[in-house]
């Protein structure tokens, strides 16, 4: 691909007009939205807002702490978010699906592979990162799941005796309580029930051998950091397929509830 890099709004705009009146219109516009700056959503509204670039192609890239913006850009017109750091594959795949003749393309809204689930589910997330609980409950929640969030295990525990989840998400280092002493507690809680509620386990650490013993020790799910929406989401996905195939009761969030 032939790609033309600039640093600000005015380039941006500035080259954009050039290209056009040249009669090489950019196939694609990529832009990157930074913590510190509003330059890349000033830069999306710009461009939609004016009737030459208005059905130019965009992709925003959203660092975490602004995943609730992807519902901004989607009302503008803008239907490709990714949360970085992203993949090769996931850019070249958006890339790609913008390129498509627009018959081709879908029609509905796109953010990193999220659809509206049709079965929301009720899941708790334990993590002691601000950050991490961010990504994590902005993601689910685009997704159309209910969230509830604590910054250790032993409130993790605590939340568990008090509410009733379909899923937890469990960081496994934090303070007070690691991930796997909580869940630990949450399993001898469960026997007096003969319940189980699948927990996730979330950690940077990527290693076979530590993935091998979290499920061994009684996780159903793995999910490394930094998260990513395709990974997320693909367990989530097997997590609730396995605990309903193996008649374990998980399920869905009610109308009701």
């Amino acid at each position: 691909m032939n790609v033309q890099t600039v640093h600000n709004v005015d380039a941006a705009i500035k080259w954009i007009a050039q290209s056009g009146s040249q009669g090489k219109p950019p196939k694609i516009i990529v832009i990157d939205v930074s913590v510190e700056s509003s330059d890349g959503s000033q830069l999306a509204e710009t461009l939609r807002k004016d009737a030459t670039t208005q059905y130019l192609p965009i992709l925003v890239l959203i660092p975490p702490s602004q995943i609730e913006s992807a519902e901004r850009y989607h009302q503008i017109g803008i239907e490709q978010c990714l949360v970085k750091p992203v993949k090769d594959s996931e850019l070249l795949d958006a890339v790609a699906a913008e390129s498509m003749p627009i018959e081709e393309q879908q029609t509905t809204p796109k953010f990193a592979g999220i659809n509206q689930s049709n079965s929301p589910l009720r899941i708790l997330v334990a993590d002691d990162s601000p950050v991490n609980l961010e990504v994590a409950t902005g993601l689910l929640e685009l997704n159309g799941h209910q969230t509830e969030t604590v910054c250790n295990g032993r409130d993790a525990v605590e939340a568990f005796r008090q509410g009733e989840y379909d899923l937890i998400l469990m960081d496994i280092e934090m303070p007070e309580m690691d991930g796997m002493e909580a869940m630990s507690e949450i399993r001898q809680i469960e026997k007096a029930g003969d319940t189980h509620t699948p927990i996730i386990a979330m950690t940077a650490h990527a290693l076979q051998s530590l993935r091998d013993r979290y499920l061994e020790g009684g996780m159903d799910g793995y999910v490394s950091k930094p998260i990513r929406p395709d990974e997320l989401f693909q367990t989530l996905e097997d997590v609730v397929v396995r605990s309903k195939v193996s008649g374990e009761e998980c399920p869905v969030v009610s109308s009701e509830k």
